[in-house]
């Protein structure tokens, strides 16, 4: 379903990487446009530097994205503790912040949290306590967007 006034975007598929794939992300994103999709999205499992992982200059893959005339989002997980933060101490936003450039480069038309507690056992009135916590860092987060 779509709202009123928004556009939908279908993703066609993920960029895989190794060693789960012997494909570069040159490949996929060779493969992505023959195929027919009009969108590719990248995973970033934090912390650590996801541009210099990809195999490929960021300009080398931005430029490689708009010669195939695809557009790109971007998936973010951060496993969070009690207080917000991933095992770095960083916080959602502060992850989403590192991957700026990296957003900016490969032209990513949207991002989206994957926020997974470290521990999974937390009873559901702390993971009410944390999810309303997280209330500014979200707001923060669309602030950044626009």
């Amino acid at each position: 379903m779509q709202a009123a006034g928004h556009k939908s975007l279908q993703i066609g598929m993920n960029i895989r990487f190794p060693p789960f794939c012997p494909n570069t992300v040159l490949d996929d994103i060779a493969f992505a446009r023959s195929a027919g999709f009009d969108c590719v999205q990248f995973a970033v499992r934090e912390p650590g530097d996801y541009a210099s992982y990809l195999g490929a200059s960021l300009e080398t893959l931005g430029q490689a994205l708009r010669a195939a005339n695809l557009t790109s989002v971007m998936e973010i997980v951060v496993r969070i503790d009690q207080a917000g933060r991933n095992a770095i101490g960083q916080t959602p936003l502060e992850v989403l912040q590192t991957q700026l450039p990296t957003i900016t480069a490969l032209t990513c038309s949207c991002v989206h949290w994957h926020l997974v507690p470290m521990d999974s056992s937390l009873e559901t009135p702390a993971l009410h306590t944390l999810e309303d916590a997280l209330v500014p860092i979200f707001m923060a987060g669309v602030e950044i967007a626009s």
